[in-house]
């Protein structure tokens, strides 16, 4: 967060002082000084006038970030105060105080207008980018449909798209209607490869969680309604060959790209690993190693018998 002060110079201009100043300045004739002096016009000022100099007006690009740094302040002093009173709050209510996103949805609304105000400056992306992902549903969807429009082929949305896995903990329709958009319609190839595997990454975990819902239904009930029917929406029967035929795509066309440490390629190519070898009911891949008698073994010598795994840990 940044803090921004505008300090404004008023400079005073002194004249005609001499060396037995007074508190008001005099006006020093001619005549004080030894000289003839002409007859001033009946009239004339004697008093002196002060210069100022004109204030110099922000350009748009400091004004919007003064604005926003303003902005950046206000909002950490909030989200200070939010956590000091969850932490606060009865260990029972802290979970659903904590949902609630605090102040978050009304300073979404602060910045999508901030965005749109500066348009033009380089500080319109971070502050749509805070509408997009802490806003309510018409806010946030607002802000994504302006990330489309107008950063749809810029390179700073790959960083974006890289976390984009936790911009959406919460999956919702505009989540995944915002990254099909820069799927199908981004001219920058990284930005429409980021968006590609981001998109599979959301719905992926979006089956996950409507597992983990089907056996843990009261967990539901924790969810805001908006993540919760899109979780639970029937995909049909083909949701595991639409990944696949999604991670091949992006292994196809998007292979060089690199998102998070790794090629896109490379993470397709795990996925679909996954997939082949990992899921419930596939058979496990081989695999060659020693006991613990230093004899070599493979997992396959013990198919078609009964095999007790031991998983433990040592930290």
């Amino acid at each position: 967060m940044y803090r921004f002060g505008a300090i404004l110079l008023a400079a005073s201009i002194f004249m005609g002082c001499s060396d037995k100043a007074t508190e008001t300045a005099e006006k020093v004739t001619p005549a004080a000084a030894g000289e003839t002096a002409e007859p001033a016009e009946k009239g004339a000022a004697t008093e002196s006038v002060t210069a100022t100099e004109p204030a110099v007006k922000p350009t748009p690009a400091e004004a919007a970030k003064s604005a926003f740094d303003a902005l950046q302040a206000e909002y950490k002093k909030s989200e200070a105060a939010f956590r000091q009173k969850v932490q606060a709050a009865p260990r029972d209510e802290q979970m659903a105080l904590f949902m609630s996103g605090g102040e978050k949805k009304e300073f979404a609304v602060k910045y999508l207008d901030l965005a749109k105000e500066y348009a033009d400056t380089d500080t319109a992306f971070p502050a749509v980018k805070f509408a997009a992902e802490n806003g309510d549903v018409e806010v946030s969807t607002e802000a994504f449909e302006m990330i489309v429009d107008k950063f749809g082929d810029d390179q700073q949305l790959v960083g974006m798209l890289r976390s984009f896995d936790r911009t959406a903990q919460l999956p919702e329709r505009k989540h995944e209607d915002f990254l099909k958009n820069l799927a199908d319609n981004s001219n920058n190839q990284s930005v429409k490869g980021s968006a590609s595997f981001a998109l599979f990454q959301l719905l992926q975990r979006t089956g996950e969680m409507k597992d983990a819902l089907a056996s843990q239904p009261e967990m539901a009930e924790s969810i805001p309604e908006e993540a919760r029917n899109y979780i639970l929406m029937d995909r049909g029967n083909d949701f595991d060959e639409e990944l696949q035929t999604m991670l091949t795509n992006v292994a196809k066309n998007f292979a060089d790209i690199e998102f998070g440490g790794k090629t896109l390629g490379e993470l397709a190519e795990e996925e679909l690993f996954v997939f082949k070898y990992l899921s419930v009911g596939k058979i496990a891949p081989d695999i060659e190693g020693k006991d613990l008698d230093d004899e070599p073994f493979k997992l396959s010598d013990y198919r078609g018998k009964v095999v007790m795994l031991d998983f433990w840990g040592d930290w």
